[in-house]
């Protein structure tokens, strides 16, 4: 029975640090599609502001603490792993996060 409050305890801290910090980032790989963000902070919580993939692909660019990664000519770099269209890959950068990030 500990360990399974231990557990729980663990948990909510863990969703509710997804939504007010960049702990996501330890989940993805450095460079990362929007998609791939999506996945892994619905993973730990289910909320509408972030499964609305209007909502949510219209917000997550604009960002402060996400930027665009650039190949070394300069251009957007894009993948083709999740899809056959290509999508803009994004890293964190290291902008300071006061409020609930997603929100």
């Amino acid at each position: 029975m500990f360990n399974y409050i231990i557990i729980k305890v663990g948990f909510i801290l863990i969703t509710k640090e997804m939504v007010q910090t960049t702990i996501a980032q330890n989940f993805l790989p450095d460079e990362f599609t929007l998609s791939e963000l999506q996945r892994v902070l619905l993973t730990a919580r289910d909320d509408a502001k972030i499964s609305a993939d209007s909502l949510f692909y219209a917000k997550a660019p604009k960002l402060p603490f996400l930027e665009k990664v650039l190949d070394e000519k300069g251009m957007q770099k894009k993948t083709k792993r999740n899809s056959y269209r290509p999508s803009q890959l994004y890293r964190f950068n290291a902008e300071v996060v006061m409020d609930s990030i997603y929100y």
